[in-house]
């Protein structure tokens, strides 16, 4: 489902003490969509307070807040912890923890999670950018 809040909605809405519904990314198994995936975290099972990657670590999640439609989640115990083929989530950051996780649907039963080693999560960059350290895509639904 898409979000249809726009800055001003959002303005408005909050001064209203109305959210918009947003829809939470699906729980469940996810499928590692491409080979680098496969080759870091492989398949990961996500529910919206834990990762849980094919190798058996996780990253303990919670809500923190929606950006342009995209669910973050603040890490409770930050790690970078070594996943498949003794990869790190984030390879250029050493061992830094990451902090926050974003959840972007990118349709067609896509998810991608953005990993940040900033507590903050995402920031507005131009279109195209990231600041995340890691980003890895999952088949959430059958196309």
């Amino acid at each position: 489902m898409k979000s249809f809040a726009t800055p001003a909605f959002a303005f408005a809405t909050a001064l209203a003490g109305i959210a918009p519904a947003l829809a939470e990314p699906p729980s469940g198994r996810w499928t590692a969509a491409d080979r680098a995936t496969e080759a870091v975290t492989g398949d990961v099972t996500f529910s919206p307070t834990m990762i849980r990657f094919q190798n058996g670590k996780t990253l303990p999640l919670a809500v923190a807040y929606t950006v342009h439609g995209t669910m973050v989640y603040k890490v409770t115990s930050p790690s970078n912890p070594v996943l498949l083929n003794g990869n790190r989530i984030c390879r250029e950051v050493g061992n830094a923890p990451i902090r926050s996780v974003a959840v972007v649907d990118q349709g067609f039963g896509i998810h991608s999670i953005q990993f940040y080693t900033d507590a903050g999560g995402p920031h507005i960059k131009p279109k195209g950018m990231s600041d995340a350290c890691a980003e890895h895509s999952y088949e959430t639904s059958r196309r």
